[in-house]
């Protein structure tokens, strides 16, 4: 690629064919349902420890990268990117809210993050998904 050329952008349809090429199974595309929003959720509120302005449930830096996963949402397709925003905004303030009770949310948000990211990955990727392709 030189200096002009500019990366292709995958469409929307494009994306969710190479995301349903790895998640066929009804039990698989359930544990994701459930366990993604767990993920990003206890993911912003880690980061939400991270405040810019000192007591604040919104300036922090959860608030920050949910913007920029919400602006390459966009990019990628305008609809999804805005109908993101709506559920992952709220979550950003919610994260800086609870981030209040301090290290006991600190301590549950790596618990169930953690515990999230193994149901996804090892019971839903490499127990349910490929059981159902044998």
């Amino acid at each position: 690629m030189n200096a002009t050329t500019q990366p292709s952008k995958l469409s929307l349809p494009q994306h969710l064919g190479l995301y349903s090429a790895f998640h066929h199974s009804l039990p698989n595309r359930v544990l994701h349902g459930l366990f993604v929003p767990v993920v990003l959720f206890t993911g912003q509120l880690l980061l939400s420890f991270v405040r810019f302005a000192p007591g604040s449930s919104v300036l922090h830096l959860g608030t920050l990268v949910t913007l920029l996963v919400i602006a390459s949402l966009m990019w990628v397709d305008a609809k999804a990117g805005a109908l993101s925003a709506l559920w992952l905004l709220p979550l950003a303030v919610l994260a800086g809210i609870v981030s209040h009770f301090g290290w006991m949310a600190a301590v549950a948000a790596v618990t169930w993050h953690a515990a999230a990211w193994f149901i996804i990955v090892v019971v839903g990727h490499q127990m349910v998904e490929p059981a159902v392709q044998r």
